[in-house]
């Protein structure tokens, strides 16, 4: 996927997340984030996993970290973040209030 389709592709699924609170979006693009997270991260020298950065321990915290990095994704770490909290569920649908 070229750099500028994922950038907007991103920035849409974010934009579903505020409206709806599901990752639905996000989910098709989860082998693109992959490919990126890689190219980021050996470009950053940053390895680190999403429980090694902002964590998933409540759902409020998960909640302001997606508010938080949605327009500051453009990172290794923060896009593992996701990565790491969508593939194992960290980050569901609906996160209680």
């Amino acid at each position: 996927m070229r750099p500028e389709k994922f950038r907007y592709e991103m920035n849409k699924a974010f934009g579903q997340w505020f409206e709806t609170k599901t990752v639905d979006a996000f989910k098709p693009l989860l082998r693109e984030m992959n490919r990126v997270w890689v190219k980021w991260a050996k470009e950053e020298n940053d390895n680190r996993t999403g429980i090694e950065t902002y964590g998933y321990e409540t759902s409020h915290s998960i909640r302001n970290n997606m508010h938080y990095i949605s327009d500051r994704w453009r990172c290794a770490f923060r896009l593992k973040w996701l990565v790491d909290g969508i593939e194992s569920e960290e980050i569901v649908d609906s996160l209680p209030e």
